[in-house]
């Protein structure tokens, strides 16, 4: 893997079959790396780490990542995600933590180092009990996925960045670093992009290329996702300060809204006209 190197998240592709998501990502994208999903607890009870590594050296697609995905999430808008996103609902915290441990299993299967999740929306009140249980269950599973050999990735989203960097220096895990999405940011209407890097530098292990418009109510409606650079996520100065604070890791492609591989194709050419 180079550094900067384009890539694709295998969702974007094929949410199901991240076998044939590779073989698409070599043989009509030309891309050698990539980030594989699980979403939900059939997706990693039915993963095969053998076959999914096997077809990784076969299209010699270097795997950068895992994610796993929970099941039970209501996305019909902020407010109920906020509710049922992530580590946050007593009801589904159990299973949640078994899921992602068992997510960690599949993940040293393919011979991966890093594992991401969305943790839900940090509470605010940084001395509030809220706050202090979400610390409490992200360090639960960050330690555990230590004990398999995995760094635990934290996706950007709901969070203003100051408030992502003050969790972080609560958890005191050295396990722990972000996976960069600047359109999460602009989506939820959590803050600015390009200044999120700066705040989170030394902190970003993994990056999302995704763009998105902001609503007319940001925090209370979602943003829409675009073509990556007609945005308001500012793609090239993301990129650009990415570069500059010493990130050499890949870009992904991400598109959830897309026109399928031959949108993804322009997207990779948009990266490649900003990194040449």
């Amino acid at each position: 893997m180079q550094p900067l190197e384009i890539g694709v998240c295998t969702w974007s592709i094929d949410r199901h079959d991240p076998v044939a998501a590779l073989a698409q990502a070599r043989n009509k994208l030309a891309l050698g790396v990539a980030q594989i999903g699980f979403f939900g607890g059939a997706a990693v009870e039915s993963a095969d780490p053998a076959r999914i590594r096997a077809a990784a050296v076969e299209t010699q697609v270097a795997l950068a990542a895992a994610f796993v995905g929970y099941d039970d999430q209501d996305y019909s808008s902020i407010e109920a995600l906020t509710r049922t996103g992530g580590l946050i609902p007593d009801d589904h915290w159990s299973a949640r933590l078994d899921l992602t441990l068992r997510a960690g299993v599949v993940t040293r299967g393919l011979g991966l180092d890093k594992l991401g999740i969305h943790v839900g929306t940090i509470p605010t009140d940084r001395n509030g009990p809220a706050f202090g249980r979400l610390v409490e269950r992200t360090q639960r599973v960050a330690d555990g996925l230590r004990e398999q050999g995995l760094t635990l990735l934290i996706e950007t989203g709901p969070d203003p960045a100051d408030l992502l960097v003050t969790f972080l220096e609560a958890l005191a895990r050295p396990n722990v670093m972000v996976n960069f999405d600047p359109a999460n940011i602009v989506a939820y209407g959590s803050g600015d992009p390009v200044e999120a890097v700066s705040q989170l530098r030394g902190r970003v292990a993994l990056v999302h290329v995704k763009d998105a418009v902001a609503s007319k109510r940001p925090g209370v409606d979602w943003g829409s996702e675009v073509f990556p650079g007609t945005g308001e996520a500012d793609i090239p100065r993301v990129i650009s300060k990415l570069r500059a604070g010493g990130y050499r890791g890949p870009l992904l492609i991400e598109r959830r809204t897309g026109g399928g591989v031959g949108d993804i194709a322009e997207c990779v050419e948009y990266v490649q006209s900003l990194i040449a």
